[in-house]
């Protein structure tokens, strides 16, 4: 006879019996306690898995559903945006119906761009033009101040501003603003006979 078969027979085997384990005396009720605890909390975890075992389940059955709404949705707007490009129709911006909302964007977008860069290119003339203004009227005031001393030497007498300004750009002879200097150059010109 094995343990199970004494624990069970509760007739037979009372409560008030005593058993000797080893060197210690155990009463058999308190072993029937013992194993009906232990069941009783296997009772509950098992509960409780079969519990989280339904919630699963349910879970899983939602998560499908999703899954098949969320397929249906996708189908649904490729067909109603037209083909999603392939292979050699994804270059196809300008005609295939799937980039119409992608094009109504950019048109707007291209349209800001292109007037940025009109209005850039807009000032970058005017400010070109006035750069020429600006530096045609410093080289003509300081040709008119420093002209004297180039007259005294014979082999420049005849140099206009044209030629002083050429020879400055040739040598590299430049003001703090980066534009050839008229004064530099006659500076350098005259610098033997000074």
């Amino acid at each position: 006879m094995n343990l199970q078969d004494i624990l069970s027979d509760g007739k037979t085997f009372t409560d008030d019996m005593e058993m000797q384990l080893g060197e210690h005396k155990v009463k058999l009720g308190d072993l029937r306690g013992l194993t009906a605890k232990q069941q009783k909390e296997l009772s509950q975890k098992l509960e409780a898995a079969s519990q989280r075992e339904t919630e699963a389940l349910t879970n899983s059955t939602k998560a499908a559903d999703l899954v098949a709404k969320l397929q249906k949705l996708e189908e649904e707007t490729i067909a109603a945006r037209g083909k999603q490009p392939t292979g050699d129709d994804a270059d196809d911006f300008d005609t295939n119906n799937w980039w119409t909302p992608v094009r109504k964007r950019l048109t707007a977008q291209e349209k800001q761009v292109s007037d940025a860069v009109k209005a850039v290119n807009d000032l970058k003339g005017a400010f070109e033009k006035a750069a020429v203004m600006f530096a045609t009227d410093r080289w003509n005031g300081q040709f008119e101040r420093v002209s004297p001393k180039l007259k005294k030497v014979k082999e420049y007498a005849d140099w206009d501003l044209t030629k002083v300004r050429d020879y400055a750009t040739k040598h590299q002879l430049v003001d703090e603003f980066g534009f050839p200097s008229i004064e530099r150059a006659v500076a350098d010109l005259t610098k033997a006979t000074d």
